[in-house]
């Protein structure tokens, strides 16, 4: 976990002593100044998740900051991470959570996920809930914007996080069967980490003509032929082997059906390009789809950009 604010006040350098002219006694030199301290924040977490009779205890966390210059959302993000074990910022760096869905696969994570619209000025958190035993997750997603709603002591600077959170077990919801009860009391202080800047942003025919855009070109073709040997070289992470899992259930022929239904064709995903933005090794590449803007991400392996 990392501490942006762990630092120390350096040590102020002693003034060398004075030299005297000669035949005359050295001077005494000044005594070095004591060294300042900064104060030290140190991260914390604390608290419990509850579903099922199951109970979670949250030890660490982190953040991310969203400047949306993508400009997806409503406005500058904050997504705040609480886990029953370490975790990274670079969990957060995908707008569909990948990497955060995979560790909850591969890591069995159990956490509590919140974002906060900082462009609002009554601040509030939307989040989801993944607690239970390793072997049945149950999700929940859940609003709080006051005490009533469990939430109390929320403050954020540039620097800083930090909130309480008590809320009473819920009543299950019969229009939600799949989404779990849940309690959940916890408090945290966090240090704000940025995301990565934006290093390269494309438009127009460079977006259209990018290797972002031919990699989700490829990917779409994957789908179409039901090709999982195709499919795993341009995605990361897990993605061919859940394909997989889908076709063996319901069919190559259905999968087929359900993937011409839902995809676009070449000539009109090419017409919803408008951008793509490149933040290191991570990018978004940017569609319009009836007025709204999505973004798809890709994260690059080598010098092979990939769907993620």
């Amino acid at each position: 976990m990392r501490n942006l604010l762990c630092l120390f006040a350096a040590l102020a350098i002693a003034l060398a002593p004075a030299t005297a002219a000669s035949g005359q006694e050295e001077a005494e030199s000044a005594p070095a100044p004591e060294a300042a301290e900064t104060e030290v924040v140190m991260d914390t977490v604390s608290g419990t998740l509850t579903t099922g009779g199951e109970e979670t205890v949250l030890t660490h966390g982190c953040t991310l900051r969203l400047d949306n210059e993508e400009g997806y959302m409503d406005g500058p993000t904050l997504l705040v991470l609480l886990a029953d074990q370490e975790v990274s910022p670079d969990l957060l760096k995908s707008p569909t959570l990948a990497d955060l869905k995979q560790a909850v696969q591969e890591r069995r994570i159990r956490f509590a996920f919140y974002s906060i619209d900082l462009s609002k000025e009554e601040k509030e958190i939307n989040g989801m809930a993944m607690a239970g035993s390793p072997e049945m997750p149950m999700p929940a997603s859940f609003t709080l914007t006051d005490a009533a709603s469990g939430l109390s002591e929320l403050t954020i600077t540039d620097e800083r996080v930090q909130a309480s959170i008590d809320r009473a077990e819920t009543e299950p919801d019969p229009e939600n069967p799949m989404e779990a009860p849940f309690a959940m009391k916890a408090g945290f202080d966090l240090a704000v980490s940025a995301n990565d800047p934006v290093t390269a942003h494309l438009t127009g025919e460079e977006a259209v003509n990018s290797p972002q855009a031919a990699a989700f070109m490829g990917y779409f073709d994957a789908l179409r032929n039901a090709d999982m040997e195709a499919l795993g070289k341009v995605t990361s992470g897990t993605e061919a082997e859940m394909y997989g899992q889908i076709i063996a259930q319901v069919g190559e022929d259905a999968f087929k059906e359900r993937v011409a239904q839902g995809l676009p064709d070449a000539a009109t995903f090419k017409s919803q390009i408008s951008e793509v933005f490149v933040r290191g090794a991570r990018a978004l590449l940017m569609v319009s789809v009836d007025g709204q803007r999505a973004p798809l991400p890709l994260v690059q392996e080598g010098e092979a950009w990939k769907v993620r």
